[in-house]
């Protein structure tokens, strides 16, 4: 740990802002790689949701949609039996 003697050290001030800047640098770079991460997944859901929805009859649609519903639920009731019914731990199995 830093003394109380080491804030008046030009040199000990000046690692210590290096220090913050890097930290400060490696969180953004982070936040970035994320942030980009998420717009890209974003266009591509919105890409598919607007193809989709041109290219496939809303009966066939609605037959997914009842279809997807099904294979969720069964997927939940797995995960829920896995978690021994414990949906704190459900969503490591879902």
């Amino acid at each position: 740990m830093l003394e109380n003697s080491s804030f008046q050290n030009p040199e000990a001030l000046e690692q210590l802002h290096n220090l913050f800047s890097a930290k400060e640098h490696e969180i953004l770079k982070g936040v970035e790689k994320l942030s980009k991460n998420v717009a890209k997944t974003e266009m591509r859901l919105f890409e598919f949701e607007v193809l989709y929805s041109l290219l496939v009859s809303e009966e066939k649609r609605e037959e997914t949609m009842e279809l997807v519903k099904k294979v969720r639920e069964k997927r939940w009731q797995e995960a829920l039996k896995k978690a021994n019914g414990d949906e704190d731990k459900i969503t490591f199995f879902y």
